[in-house]
């Protein structure tokens, strides 16, 4: 099966985040990305991912606001509107993104 555009979507894994909350700089890195390939129309939606915390090891720390609501706010300042962003507000490493992912799908 061959998807099209109006079957595809962009999946911007998290990247981390800073003790503080913020986003790293791998997560910046790669909405960047996800920006690009929005606006070139490889797709007209976008996943933003990211749960509450910060990782899945026992030192992770909780944040009141999502990854993927941070994410959002990025893509969205970054010229995506609002409504072509699909949040992903689970999953605390990868694997778990991409399983949260797959239900979304």
């Amino acid at each position: 099966m061959v998807a099209t555009k109006a079957h595809s979507v962009i999946i911007v894994l998290g990247g981390d985040r800073k003790n503080d909350g913020n986003l790293t700089e791998l997560s910046i890195q790669r909405l960047e990305r996800g920006c690009e390939l929005y606006k070139k129309g490889v797709s007209r939606k976008i996943f933003a991912l990211g749960g509450h915390y910060s990782t899945y090891s026992p030192n992770s720390i909780y944040f009141p606001k999502t990854g993927a609501e941070l994410r959002k706010e990025y893509l969205c300042q970054h010229g995506v509107p609002e409504e072509d962003v699909i949040l992903v507000p689970d999953g605390r490493d990868t694997m778990l993104e991409a399983f949260a992912s797959r239900k979304v799908l």
